[in-house]
């Protein structure tokens, strides 16, 4: 179990520890978050910046280089995401000893912002967010990969199909199902390739003004459409209806970038459903805490969740926005 791992290190210590190899300030180190890594915030020169420590029984050192260099090359096409910092030794990922545990390091200058929610009045904003993730797609469409490493969404289908083989019928129906749909969908260059991978709100800030995008752990071969997708989820799921009007201003920002061929919008409840088996499916095999990522009652979340899964109603108004969209278009 992934927080079972991070249990095992000396979190104050470690941020200290990595903090210093950035010349940054030892004591200015802050915990933030302590889910599947361990991130903190820090001080260079009154400037801040944020430090995440990944154990390598969770991620290689392959997988997150492959990672930073996905992000870099987004940065320097002028997309807005944080820019990752080298250490002083010249490294973008440097290596920590504590006790028999091996912490990996790495660091990203701070933007500006707090996480997106969908209560903004300025409906603006939200087409500016989906400008900012089709500048990312298009720049991704460039990226020449020296690692190998990446994902993909066939992988993880495979991990949950291993996932599902204790689940309920009904599961395995609907894993089936959204599988042959998502293997019989043709690929092309302008609908499929390197995306950010965990596109969620608590990865998107704003001031309210500007958007920025941070948290490159999980760059993924997929679809473009799971990106656009992911911020809605837990809104679709938790059948919200606060991110409804700010649907059409997102899709519009975004195609101003990218291809109207490039977003297949009649499969996003495929989409939805697909996303919700990973996370469902993840977080049951992999999570022990009984607080659930984001937070809630694991247990509890995992039982609203199948229920989500095995009755799939919640799947109309977002089939209806879609057709609204589709037709104003």
């Amino acid at each position: 179990m992934w927080n079972d791992v991070l249990n095992k290190i000396n979190k104050t210590q470690a941020g200290q520890q990595a903090t210093i190899l950035w010349g940054g300030k030892k004591d200015s180190a802050t915990l933030i978050s302590d889910g599947i890594n361990l991130v903190y915030r820090f001080t260079i020169n009154n400037a801040p910046y944020y430090l995440r420590l990944t154990h390598t029984q969770l991620r290689s050192r392959e997988k997150l280089l492959a990672a930073i260099e996905y992000q870099q090359h987004l940065f320097s096409n002028s997309v807005r995401v944080c820019e990752p910092i080298m250490s002083k030794n010249n490294f973008w990922i440097e290596s920590m000893q504590q006790g028999k545990e091996t912490l990996l390091a790495h660091v990203c200058k701070a933007v500006p912002g707090e996480p997106i929610h969908y209560r903004h009045t300025d409906l603006s904003l939200y087409q500016k967010w989906g400008k900012a993730l089709g500048q990312l797609h298009l720049a991704a469409k460039s990226f020449r990969p020296k690692q190998t490493c990446y994902s993909s969404w066939d992988k993880t289908f495979i991990e949950l199909e291993d996932y599902a083989k204790s689940e309920p019928d009904a599961i395995k129906r609907l894993l089936n199902e959204v599988g042959e749909f998502f293997t019989s969908r043709k690929k092309t260059t302008e609908n499929f390739g390197l995306i950010h991978g965990d596109h969620r709100e608590g990865n998107v800030l704003t001031d309210g003004k500007e958007i920025n995008i941070i948290d490159f752990d999980l760059p993924c071969w997929d679809w473009f459409m799971e990106d656009l997708v992911r911020p809605f989820y837990n809104g679709v799921i938790d059948e919200n209806k606060d991110w409804q009007d700010k649907f059409f201003p997102y899709l519009d920002g975004y195609f101003s970038v990218m291809p109207r061929e490039s977003i297949e919008l009649s499969a996003w409840s495929k989409q939805i459903q697909l996303k919700a088996l990973d996370i469902y499916l993840w977080i049951k095999n992999n999570w022990s805490s009984d607080v659930a990522p984001g937070g809630g009652n694991t247990k509890s979340w995992l039982e609203r969740t199948y229920k989500k899964l095995i009755v799939s109603g919640w799947v109309n108004p977002l089939t209806a926005k879609i057709r609204e969209y589709e037709s104003s278009i």
